[in-house]
């Protein structure tokens, strides 16, 4: 069988992967996690967790699938494949880094300033998440501070473009977007088309967060994308 780690992504948690039979949920949150001030140094903490065993396959959503990514660039022959959802592979141009780290800090700010139910009402309007329903998040359930340092150190504006070093990857990965979200599947295709071991797959009638609202249908893929690297 092949062990199957998992990523939440930003305002998620390791519970978000509770549809998952036998897999190690990582809390991204945690001191060990966030200790590591860049995507980089992240990549190499989270490789060397790994000891040689059984194959093991990687998934990341949203902000765990760019750090997915990073793990798998800085050591792929720990990874069997990986399943990357809803996932930016890297702004291409150094202005757009700018406004992407200026914008991620403004939201940061709000995250340790704003009432709450504003800041989620706020962060649940923007343009990616308009096909999905609103988010109902308790304040309790996070550290404001944690949500500061997550988007600061690792905001897409400090990612390099990582498109020529996933095309570059031996290893098969199944990336997935849903039918609703026309950027993230925009740019998924553009990179399944330049990595020949990619795979494809759009969730029909959903937007950006797929594995959460199309269980059914994407444990039906993940099997498939399993059985394929037996």
């Amino acid at each position: 069988m092949i062990k199957k780690h998992s990523l939440h992504g930003f305002l998620g948690a390791p519970g978000d992967w509770s549809l998952l039979d036998h897999a190690t949920t990582w809390d991204l949150f945690s001191n060990d996690s966030l200790s590591n001030d860049s995507l980089e140094s992240w990549a190499r903490w989270f490789n060397a967790q790994h000891q040689i065993g059984p194959p093991k396959l990687l998934m990341g959503y949203s902000l765990g699938g760019r750090l997915a990514l990073h793990a798998l660039i800085q050591n792929p022959s720990a990874w069997s494949g990986a399943v990357i959802i809803s996932t930016h592979p890297g702004l291409q141009f150094l202005p757009e880094r700018q406004m992407r780290l200026e914008h991620d800090h403004q939201w940061a700010k709000r995250f340790i300033t704003d009432p709450w139910d504003q800041l989620i009402n706020d962060w649940n309007q923007q343009s990616v998440f308009d096909a999905d329903q609103p988010l109902v998040l308790n304040e309790q359930n996070f550290d404001r501070t944690k949500l500061y340092r997550m988007m600061t150190q690792w905001s897409l504006g400090t990612q390099s473009n990582l498109r020529s070093q996933i095309a570059d990857l031996d290893l098969p990965i199944l990336w997935v977007s849903g039918e609703n979200d026309v950027k993230f599947r925009k740019l998924a295709e553009g990179v399944t088309l330049s990595h020949p071991h990619s795979k494809f797959w759009i969730a029909p009638q959903v937007g950006h967060r797929v594995h959460c609202v199309q269980q059914e249908s994407f444990i039906n893929r993940l099997n498939e994308f399993e059985e394929s690297l037996c």
